[in-house]
């Protein structure tokens, strides 16, 4: 992780200065690289995109967690910095000037290895992780029998119209339902883990977004006299777009799912 913030960190302070030089020496840059009218306007945008850039890439610093799917956007961004540069340079030739076509060349390099170095310690990263726990006014018994009913999670999922079992044990390693969402997607789930009144976690296949390894691990908890009740989600991206795509959007859809289930789940149990 602290390799990955010092690269991080290097990439935020390169797009700062640049970002300030170009905005606030849009003239003088442009001056340097060639004489076609178009790269003033070009230089400037460059370096209002390069400011923002900097400023997303410090709050990715400051976050404690990681997003895999941030980190490989980063390297996106970078990639299609070096591509634009090899297109003013081989494409367009805007820049002209013997001294921009150097700096041009130097700065495609530092901002290369920066993506690189993003992409190889973002792979790193654990998969995505989302947790959401409420605490229920209820014996841990009782909630645990209604979690229990492997097959019938439609009495408390919000989002599940209808639940049946899908192997002869509704219970234990290895027991399967099928669920049918209100919205007519459908999922199949698998037991993974199961302790007898503490909690299960379940594999789901069938999901209508580019994942694998997804996983729901659902605990139960006493705290004073009450039931504290979590669902942590686990998944990974089906590939590089896909990552991206799920750190970004999928995540806080999910996040506002899962605390829907537990307040299905509290309802149903109170």
């Amino acid at each position: 992780m602290l390799a990955l913030n010092i690269l991080l960190g290097l990439n935020a302070l390169s797009c700062l200065i640049f970002g300030t030089l170009f905005t606030t020496k849009t003239k003088n840059v442009a001056q340097a690289l060639g004489s076609d009218p178009l790269l003033p306007p070009l230089v400037f945008v460059s370096g209002v995109v390069l400011l923002i850039f900097s400023a997303h890439l410090i709050t990715a610093i400051l976050r404690k967690n990681k997003i895999k799917g941030e980190v490989y956007y980063f390297s996106l961004g970078d990639s299609l910095w070096v591509m634009g540069s090899i297109a003013l340079l081989m494409g367009t030739k805007i820049i002209s000037e013997t001294t921009g076509v150097y700096y041009t060349i130097a700065v495609a390099l530092m901002v290369a290895i920066f993506a690189v170095g993003q992409l190889i310690l973002g792979k790193s990263l654990p998969e995505n992780t989302i947790q959401n726990r409420m605490v229920v006014n209820t014996s841990k018994e009782k909630a645990w029998k209604v979690l229990a009913d492997f097959s019938n999670i439609s009495q408390y999922h919000p989002l599940v119209l209808k639940s049946e079992a899908s192997s002869e044990s509704n219970e234990g390693l290895g027991a399967r339902r099928h669920c049918t969402f209100r919205d007519g997607g459908q999922v199949d789930e698998e037991v993974l883990w199961w302790q007898e009144g503490v909690g299960y976690s379940v594999s789901i296949e069938g999901m209508p977004v580019p994942v694998k390894d997804f996983e729901n691990r659902i605990e139960l908890k006493s705290e004073n006299g009450q039931t504290q009740l979590s669902i942590t989600t686990k998944f990974r991206g089906a590939g590089f777009f896909s990552e991206i795509f799920l750190g970004f959007l999928l995540k806080p859809v999910l996040r506002r799912k899962m605390a829907k289930v537990l307040e299905g789940f509290a309802e149903a149990v109170t």
